[in-house]
């Protein structure tokens, strides 16, 4: 993964927080996490290994009130 995905990634968390639509990244492998591990985006980005786990952390999200609905 390169600069161009990792930059789209951060355009569409943005994107998706201006909406208020929920958002997580699923990356069970090392190799997909590696360069956002790499560039920090890690610390940025919602990850999850699931897609389970990626729906709860969305809902846990809304339900404490941290995605505005517009």
């Amino acid at each position: 993964m390169g600069s161009s995905a990792l930059s789209m990634l951060l355009e569409l968390l943005g994107r998706s927080q201006r909406e208020g639509v929920g958002f997580a990244i699923v990356a069970a492998q090392t190799a997909a996490l590696r360069p956002m591990m790499a560039s920090a985006l890690s610390q940025v980005l919602p990850l999850s290994q699931s897609v389970d786990e990626a729906v709860k952390a969305i809902r846990k999200d809304w339900e404490s009130g941290r995605q505005s609905v517009q």
